[in-house]
């Protein structure tokens, strides 16, 4: 962990407990004629990622060490008799090593619900509290052994006159780091993938997402005509999987707005030797042809009657693991939205599902309504 940040007491000052999830790209366009391309997503990543100046540290849990500054958390590690200069952490980095010294079998439940207690509230203030965590923590981390674990360290833009390293996740070592960057790489070195237009790319400090157009169309997208679209993703610090799935892109009114449907997620976990665009080689034809079986099935369902669709798509989704009431409502208020089918048919429950899911913030939370 590099020494250097000169005025960190200051910095701190500034700071929250943990460094809370940050937005990062956050691009959509229905015009394909000036859409990106996976190049022009690659150069942005490329940019960002020379900013940041990521590093990866293998070091022992026993050697790390919390401070507790003006009510920001920091961690540092030893080196030699010495400490290095402490860093701050982010949210996700804070829980990972929660995850990695707080169990049952190296803590007290009494220590455990303090430090859960701490890890959770967000809004608790209670300085002296806050340092009894922390002593927690350091007591579980000085005993934790020489187990190797993986800091992932970047630059942060705190303000316009501040940037710090900071520590934006925590893995084990058997985790084999993909960054967004040479994610979307691997991706061009699909054939199918590297001239197609993307429709839609976000980012934060968990994820990327992108969205990219299969169909190859002239001009103006067609009113409620269902396009094929691949979609992929991505997590640089054990935040999530990579992998890639089929959907279908619809235009819906005039204006602008559209609704995506995605089904058939390939998933990956970081781990093993083999190149990720290999393994999106392998299954990119399933995807595709995928993407046209779910384009022929929503222009069946167009026609396709159902006598009471309210109550259908409630004995659908209440079946369904995850699904809440809160969803099942809102999906039914989707599905009499001008921009849906018509009432009455099987597409119609898909448009309410699929319009829903969107005003979803969370990805998990519209994955788990569109899987």
């Amino acid at each position: 962990m590099p020494n250097g940040n000169t005025q960190l007491t200051t910095i701190a000052a500034n700071l929250p407990f943990v460094l809370p999830n940050r937005g990062g790209f956050n691009y959509s366009t229905k015009e394909l004629d000036n859409a990106f391309t996976l190049e022009s997503v690659r150069d942005r990543l490329a940019r960002q990622q020379k900013a940041m100046m990521p590093i990866t540290r293998t070091v022992d849990l026993n050697r790390l060490n919390l401070v507790y500054d003006n009510g920001t958390i920091l961690l540092r590690r030893r080196v030699g008799e010495k400490f290095s200069t402490p860093v701050p952490l982010h949210i996700n980095a804070w829980r990972q090593l929660y995850n990695f010294v707080v169990t049952p079998t190296t803590s007290t439940q009494s220590s455990r619900s303090l430090v859960e207690f701490l890890l959770r509230d967000s809004t608790f203030a209670d300085a002296s509290a806050r340092k009894l965590g922390v002593m927690n923590v350091n007591f579980l981390l000085q005993n934790a052994g020489d187990k190797p674990i993986v800091l992932h360290v970047a630059n942060r833009k705190i303000d316009e006159n501040s940037v710090v390293k900071y520590i934006r996740g925590i893995t084990s070592t058997n985790y084999v780091q993909l960054s967004n960057l040479d994610y979307v790489k691997s991706l061009l070195e699909v054939p199918e993938l590297a001239n197609r237009k993307v429709v839609m790319f976000k980012t934060d400090d968990k994820r990327l997402y992108l969205r990219t157009f299969m169909d190859s169309t002239e001009g103006k997208l067609e009113l409620n005509k269902p396009y094929r679209t691949f979609d992929g993703w991505n997590g640089e610090t054990g935040h999530r999987s990579y992998g890639g799935a089929a959907g279908l892109y619809r235009l819906v009114c005039e204006n602008g707005m559209t609704t995506n449907t995605v089904k058939d997620r390939y998933t990956f976990a970081h781990v093993g030797s083999t190149p990720p665009g290999q393994k999106i080689r392998g299954v990119l034809n399933n995807i595709l042809e995928r993407g046209s079986v779910m384009q022929k099935r929503y222009e069946k369902a167009l026609t396709h009657d159902i006598d009471n669709a309210f109550d259908e798509m409630e004995a659908f989704l209440s079946g369904e693991t995850g699904i809440s009431y809160k969803s099942i409502e809102g999906t039914r208020i989707a599905m009499l939205d001008d921009t849906s089918s018509k009432y009455g048919t099987l597409a119609n429950i898909v448009d309410g599902i699929t319009l829903h899911a969107q005003s979803i913030e969370s990805v998990e939370g519209r994955e788990t309504l569109e899987r």
